[in-house]
């Protein structure tokens, strides 16, 4: 074997070694997370100190996947890779099947990978789940597609949810259920009172009062311009984001420090590590 020979494999081999010790300390990190909550009865701070570490770690690999093939080349990586175990296989399909739901909800692949950065960008400011939250832009996205609402307004639309869910502390489940209310609500292009009072309403207090706001009359009325049918998606759901972000805005800077928004942005750093690792295999 050639010098030249000898030194590529040698870099692949440590990359690989590199790359296992890289995961094996985010795991050490995740499993710190319960001591650090029983040491400091949820100590924002520490948390925020693994988070940090967390994300330096995954900045560190995403970059040596961006090297891509030249990497991965070769039994020793592969198999190093392999050996992290079956998360990096979940990554992968997670990964493909996102790049396929934003692809089509966008128009195509490049605009697709544009909206994915948005979301993990998105994701880390407010301290909201990356999988759960890319996952329900997708779908709402993709619900707007040929509707007066497809683009900014969408996007206008899922950030307020998104601010006030971060501010009235929604888990990831329940976040995810009040944005289907509203992907329904675009999909039958009326709003209905079995989404706003029903699905949204039992998950974000002070629901249809704030769209009784946006719509400039009282809940009372409301009722009946929903009972009549009169409402139209089109019409409602910008208005309900502008008022939603009036009424939450200020407070998801805030919000967005709390201890379950540090554990949100680790386990983002987490999963942003095992794409990246993946998506060169892939």
């Amino acid at each position: 074997m050639g010098q030249d020979s000898e030194l590529r494999v040698r870099v692949r081999l440590d990359g690989a070694t590199q790359t296992t010790a890289d995961a094996q300390r985010i795991q050490q990190a995740l499993k710190r997370i319960n001591t650090e909550a029983a040491a400091g009865g949820q100590a924002a701070g520490g948390v925020a100190r693994i988070s940090d570490e967390v994300g330096g770690l995954s900045a560190k690999v995403a970059s040596m996947a961006s090297i891509g093939k030249n990497l991965l080349i070769g039994s020793g990586v592969i198999g190093s890779v392999a050996a992290l175990g079956a998360a990096y296989k979940d990554a992968a399909l997670q990964a493909d099947k996102l790049k396929n739901t934003y692809a089509f909800a966008f128009g195509s692949a490049g605009a697709g990978a544009a909206n994915l950065a948005y979301i993990k960008s998105t994701a880390n400011t407010l301290g909201t789940s990356l999988l759960s939250t890319a996952d329900a832009y997708g779908k709402l996205a993709a619900a707007s597609v040929g509707t007066n609402l497809e683009g900014t307004k969408t996007r206008a639309i899922f950030e307020s949810i998104s601010k006030a869910a971060t501010v009235v502390n929604l888990s990831s489940e329940e976040t995810r259920g009040a944005l289907l209310a509203v992907q329904q609500m675009m999909s039958k292009g009326t709003i209905q009172a079995e989404e706003l009072r029903g699905q949204l309403g039992e998950r974000l207090p002070g629901a249809f009062q704030i769209a009784a706001r946006a719509m400039g009359v009282s809940t009372a009325e409301l009722g009946k311009m929903l009972e009549q049918g009169k409402i139209l998606s089109d019409d409602f759901l910008p208005r309900f984001a502008a008022e939603l972000e009036k009424t939450f805005g200020a407070s998801a800077e805030r919000a967005a420090n709390s201890f379950q928004a540090q554990i949100n942005r680790m386990e983002n750093a987490w999963e942003s590590f095992k794409m990246a690792l993946a998506a060169p295999a892939a």
